[in-house]
């Protein structure tokens, strides 16, 4: 058998810890980790053209639940995840089944909700980390676009190190990026690269529809100083289909984050012909872990839609091992690689070395 892994540096494993929302944890606490959710966030004004105003001020009923799931923003009921109690059932259900840590990267633009967090955290006893940043520039609040690089790094550092009202964000990102990239998004990443740069934190990325922005978004943030093995590039099953470049991008030493298990290309709004399913997803990371990237591997939901949520018929945080994993057994995947996508990876992504997340400094991928 070919080997599975790089060789990244273990060191996080001794000398590093993870920023949750309850505090600084050993990385090797975290277990099973979702790297690309959304805990709590609203996605009101994202509907694509002509999709109306959908169906407000009412629940959505059962026998709309189908198509709900195929075409969520034609409801407004489904585009928001902010019931705490809800939430705390769904993530309940994903501890249950062995699940440690959610990484919600939702940022200020879409609803970010730091008190909740901390509030979910404790009742559901799921490790939660928080994002920071913006997202595409459609959702940039009033007066980013007058901010300068400088100013919008300060401002992502003061997620990072002070916190807000306390809580500390753990991740950078998602940083949103269209297709062509807009100006404005380009200076967010690069100030986000530098503040990654800064800290050693991670910089998790949501590409425009294009390989090309892939590649074009881990050249901003090596312009920028900072480290393509510290950065994560999310939403890959729709953006990449084919192998080789998957490889390209690997050799750059970013993350592959293919985050979109349990959507299938029917219940995608924006999916591309031919997007893959969770079997097609696993054939490809099999592929790039018998081409040695085994270790730049992540595998996530990006639930984000109240329709994602098994209360409403989606796979919900727990699909990953409740119908993945023995997928991945059935056909053949290694324990050892199942185990680094869904543990250890994760955990390396994240941990930052002590001593640094508060000054300036880097770890190594």
């Amino acid at each position: 058998m070919p080997a599975l892994f790089g060789a990244r540096s273990q060191r996080w494993l001794t000398l590093a810890h993870v920023q949750t929302v309850l505090g600084p944890v050993h990385p090797g606490s975290l277990g099973v980790t979702l790297p690309h959710e959304h805990l709590f966030i609203t996605l009101a004004g994202a509907s694509p053209p002509g999709s109306g105003d959908g169906l407000q001020g009412r629940p959505i009923s059962p026998h709309e639940l189908d198509d709900a799931r195929r075409r969520p923003h034609r409801y407004r009921a489904a585009l928001a995840l902010e019931d705490l109690d809800e939430q705390c059932r769904e993530l309940i259900a994903f501890r249950e089944v062995g699940g440690g840590c959610v990484v919600d990267v939702t940022p200020p633009d879409l609803g970010r909700s730091p008190a909740r967090l901390v509030e979910l955290a404790r009742r559901s006893g799921v490790a939660v980390v928080m994002g920071c940043g913006h997202f595409v520039h459609t959702f940039h609040p009033p007066g980013l676009a007058a901010m300068d690089e400088e100013e919008i790094q300060a401002e992502i550092l003061r997620d990072l190190v002070a916190g807000v009202d306390g809580v500390r964000a753990g991740i950078i990102g998602e940083i949103g990026l269209g297709w062509p990239h807009h100006p404005e998004e380009e200076r967010v990443l690069r100030a986000a690269a530098r503040a990654s740069a800064a800290t050693g934190v991670a910089l998790t990325v949501h590409p425009g529809h294009a390989a090309r922005s892939c590649f074009r978004a881990l050249e901003v943030v090596a312009e920028a100083g900072g480290a393509p093995e510290r950065t994560v590039i999310g939403h890959l099953e729709r953006t990449l289909f084919d192998l080789e470049d998957f490889v390209a991008l690997a050799r750059t030493g970013c993350y592959l984050e293919f985050d979109l298990f349990g959507r299938e290309v029917i219940h995608h709004p924006l999916a591309p012909p031919g997007k893959p399913g969770d079997v097609v997803r696993i054939e490809w990371m099999v592929r790039l872990a018998e081409r040695g990237f085994g270790d730049q591997l992540l595998a996530s939901h990006d639930v984000a839609y109240r329709t994602d949520l098994r209360a409403y018929g989606g796979p919900g945080y727990a699909h990953l091992l409740t119908s993945v994993v023995p997928v991945m057994r059935g056909r053949g995947m290694p324990e050892e690689l199942i185990r680094a996508l869904l543990v250890d990876n994760p955990a390396r992504m994240l941990a930052v070395a002590d001593g640094e997340g508060d000054e300036p400094g880097r770890v190594q991928g």
